[in-house]
């Protein structure tokens, strides 16, 4: 989509090759080329390496894949825009993650992200309630399994007033209800007990920042 929309080119940085040629990948990029107008859908196809070939794979001048171990760009002031979506609450460091974001990014460049800080499906009865087990029990069950990392939006705010990024957009997606905040709150892991109210309610958020 990116590419169709006039992108010059597009990296993707991850841990995992995800990129592949099966059935139902193919069929998604189809039905996306459907979608597109005339003028997109001929961007699009002109970054195939065959054009109109589906399966024989993206120019490498044009989308490039950059499979690390640390899930980092490494790039050089090569990006306009960095884009991640539910993504920053997966990665293991996030210190690390803006500090390569910001890296990548040209002066002036441009990093947009929607963030899920809800449980993923390992809360019981309260969505807030997976903040209640011990930093090293958390990490002994779930280390490596790619689930959230926990970190509240105090956080980001913490790591991007020590960087060279500038908020210019920060706003909740979903909040949790007070009666759940103030029933977990007695309960909660020492990495989270100072932590406002309002801050404890967001379950997600829009993050616009500038280099």
């Amino acid at each position: 989509m990116m590419l169709a929309n006039g992108a010059r080119k597009v990296f993707l940085a991850d841990r995992f090759p995800l990129i592949g040629d099966s059935d139902k990948n193919v069929a998604a990029v189809r039905e996306l080329l459907h979608r597109m107008s005339p003028e997109e859908r001929e961007r699009a196809l002109e970054c195939l390496r065959v054009p109109a070939e589906l399966r024989s794979g993206y120019r490498d001048d044009r989308l490039e894949y950059l499979v690390r171990d640390s899930g980092l760009s490494g790039l050089r002031a090569e990006a306009d825009l960095v884009v991640s979506r539910a993504v920053l609450e997966h990665v293991d460091d996030l210190d690390a993650t803006f500090a390569d974001m910001e890296r990548a990014l040209k002066p002036g460049g441009v990093a947009l992200h929607l963030v899920d800080l809800k449980s993923h499906g390992l809360h019981t009865r309260n969505p807030l309630d997976f903040l209640t087990w011990p930093e090293p029990l958390w990490r002994s069950m779930y280390s490596a399994k790619g689930v959230p990392n926990r970190w509240r939006v105090d956080r980001y705010r913490e790591i991007l007033s020590n960087g060279g990024l500038r908020i210019e957009r920060l706003e909740p997606t979903v909040l949790a209800g007070e009666r759940d905040v103030a029933e977990v709150r007695p309960r909660l892991a020492a990495p989270f007990r100072n932590l406002s109210d309002e801050d404890l309610s967001w379950l997600g958020f829009w993050l616009v920042c500038r280099k």
